[in-house]
């Protein structure tokens, strides 16, 4: 007999036959055809059902809550009702918000031992998968504490590294810095090597940066753009001021022709502006205006200005501009960062070669993006060199592991035990992982747990999708949402702080967490025209145990020539270890007290202003909702770490962007210590 799946229940055709049968002489008038019949008595049948399970399911949860005591002591604490709940759901997928500070662990090894002394389920067939080396060696040792073994705990990468020994193939892994020795050696070596290349990097994305290649003071950004090409042209010239009206106005001046070049940009200058600085000027000019950089025509137009003026034009000096592009600023390290984040984020959704073509045909609708034309191009070279060194050594790097172990299950080759997969930090999930566990749940028609917080999503760089946990139903249909909403660390003060600076982020889910603990000034902000005086913050820290955290790992050095000593990744203060980690390391982490550094409004300050390149944006349809998403949700990670109160070393002058949003809108939950 054909049978229609509903929910947890099979229908069969028949009953809906009988049921037509029964009602089409009352509802004959009421419906055109029987089909439009049959579909209501279907429709009305599958929710009624639909209710009927969903209450059954909760009397079941409510029933096994009040019956259940081995949820009553997880390592030394009773689990509250959410997490009481989160266990004891049996769905056949789920996804689990979880909070900062909400005791997802302990609700995950809940979980766990539920279903071994509960459910009976054998510990061999259930898979637990974890980010980092560090967060699964803690997960074990948190499950011994329970007398729970046979468990298996893997990386994303470890467990596809399983799965090919099973398969019984021999593989080597790449050194995991070998592309980003491959991107240091393409522009200390590879681009000078090739002069057509290194000639149009220049010519389109050097001259077209905001890397001021001369030394005049220039601040607006089109200014520093026309500078660059006249320093590009071997053009001799001045930035000088040409008039007073409200502000001073600067034009460039070319002494030795006695020609201006003013530009006019129609966001700042206002008509009155411009028409007084024109009244003032008898020399030749040519006026630019922002207009033209729209369009693409700023270089033609000031170079047939030149040519029209007898003005000497000579060959650029290619290797020279290079160097000063390398030296100043950080935009050859900024550049690296968006190849390294291209390349992962291109392996890790599996996108064949020609991707990069249709990238490029993308790019080329719009006349402007010829820098990004360039920067793809670059970004190809690499991914080849990349990818051939690779296959000369027969070497597999993380992702290719991940998409090898998924073909593997696909083509049957290894059969796995797992009937429960538990995922933790799922919001750092990407699209090949992904795969690989949709995979393993259809093989087995595995039960999926998915564990995480949106609001901690901070691995875009490494090819993490944060719209799979965001949209869970969309990749795993007909599966449920549980959520846990108190937290255990944080004071409720700096949960309304941290909340709201949060979900200014567009694309979260929206939750509110509560706290019973109370701190009425959580936030303390020290702020110093010296870095200097970061000894006098620490007099004032009374925790025990407290993490520095910049937002690069270099910003330890913030402590060198200062009365702290750096040893390894401690900063030594009073014969005291205090603990340095960048913010990404610290996540999952908590401590006492947390003082971040580097909050100062730069490139690599916090946030990072190395956004991500427009070319990011055509992997996984990215797309920025708010300005510095990620580096928002970076920073909440950082301000959720403490179990007390956050300090922040602050400048006086040119504060963090972060810092200055939370002086306007929270001033209430902040102490000034100096």
């Amino acid at each position: 007999m054909k049978k229609t799946y509903l929910t947890n229940k099979y229908i069969s055709i028949k009953e809906i036959d009988e049921l037509t049968n029964k009602y089409k002489k009352v509802l004959g008038k009421t419906f055109k055809n029987i089909i439009t019949l049959k579909y209501f008595l279907f429709k009305y049948k599958y929710h009624y059902l639909k209710r009927k399970m969903i209450k059954q399911n909760n009397h079941f949860i409510a029933n096994e809550m009040k019956n259940t005591t081995i949820l009553n002591n997880i390592n030394g604490y009773s689990l509250d009702h959410e997490q009481k709940r989160a266990v004891i759901t049996d769905e056949d997928s789920y996804l689990i918000v979880a909070g900062a500070g909400s005791g997802k662990t302990l609700t995950m090894i809940g979980k766990i031992k539920y279903l071994i002394e509960r459910l009976k389920v054998n510990p061999e067939h259930i898979l637990c998968i974890s980010f980092t080396n560090f967060t699964t060696e803690s997960f074990k040792k948190a499950l011994q504490k329970q007398n729970i073994r046979n468990v298996d705990v893997f990386t994303f990468h470890k467990l596809s590294l399983e799965i090919i020994k099973q398969n019984k193939k021999i593989i080597h892994i790449a050194p995991t810095n070998l592309l980003d020795c491959l991107i240091k050696n393409f522009w200390k070596n590879d681009l000078l090597k090739d002069f057509t290349l290194l000639k149009n990097f220049i010519e389109n994305y050097v001259i077209n940066s905001s890397v001021n290649l001369n030394n005049l003071c220039i601040y607006d950004e089109e200014e520093i753009i026309i500078s660059n090409f006249l320093f590009f042209c071997k053009v001799k010239y001045s930035y000088k001021c040409i008039g007073y009206y409200k502000k001073a106005h600067f034009a460039f001046y070319l002494e030795d022709y006695n020609i201006y070049i003013k530009h006019f940009n129609l966001e700042k200058d206002s008509l009155d502006d411009i028409e007084n600085i024109k009244e003032l000027l008898h020399f030749t000019v040519l006026e630019t205006y922002s207009q033209m950089f729209t369009e693409n025509t700023i270089f033609d137009i000031i170079k047939q200005f030149l040519d029209a003026n007898n003005v000497v034009i000579k060959n650029p000096d290619y290797q020279k501009i290079y160097e000063i592009f390398c030296y100043k600023g950080n935009k050859i390290e900024n550049l690296s960062k968006t190849i390294l984040t291209f390349i992962n984020m291109f392996k890790s959704g599996n996108y064949p070669f020609s991707k990069f073509d249709e990238i490029e045909k993308q790019l080329m609708k719009n006349k402007t993006n010829q820098k990004y034309l360039i920067i793809l191009e670059i970004i190809k070279r690499i991914y080849i060199l990349y990818q051939t060194s690779l296959n000369q050594n027969h070497e597999l790097d993380f992702n290719d592991m991940i998409n090898l172990a998924t073909t593997i299950i696909n083509n049957n080759e290894v059969i796995l035990k797992y009937k429960y997969i538990i995922i933790d930090e799922f919001q750092d999930t990407s699209y090949s992982r992904y795969k690989l566990i949709k995979t393993i749940k259809q093989q087995k028609e595995c039960k999926l747990v998915a564990v995480g917080d949106d609001f901690q999503s901070i691995y875009r760089f490494t090819g993490c999708d944060v719209n799979m946990f965001i949209n869970f139903t969309t990749f795993f249909p007909f599966s449920k949402i549980l959520y846990l909403t108190n937290t255990y660390r944080n004071s409720m003060e700096l949960i309304t702080v941290a909340g709201s600076f949060i979900m200014k982020n567009k694309a979260q889910i929206q939750k509110k967490l509560t706290s019973k603990k109370s701190n009425p000034k959580p936030i303390k902000i020290y702020f110093y025209k010296d870095k200097q005086e970061i000894t006098s913050l620490f007099k004032q820290i009374k925790e025990e145990n407290v993490f520095v955290l910049g937002r690069n790992n270099s910003d330890i050095n913030f402590f060198q020539n200062t009365s702290f000593m750096i040893q390894d990744d401690n900063i030594i203060y009073e014969n005291k270890k205090i603990k340095f980690m960048s913010v990404h390391k610290s996540k999952g982490l908590e401590s006492d007290a947390v003082v971040i550094v580097n909050l100062e409004d730069k490139t690599l300050g916090f946030p990072s202003k190395c956004e991500d390149d427009i070319l990011i944006s055509y992997l996984n349809n990215y797309k920025v909702y708010y300005p510095y998403d990620e580096e928002r949700r970076l920073f909440y990670v950082a301000l959720t770490r403490t179990k007390n109160n956050v300090y922040l070393f602050v400048p006086c002058k040119n504060k963090s962007l972060f810092v200055e949003e939370i002086l306007k809108e929270h001033k209430n939950f902040i102490e000034f210590i100096n």
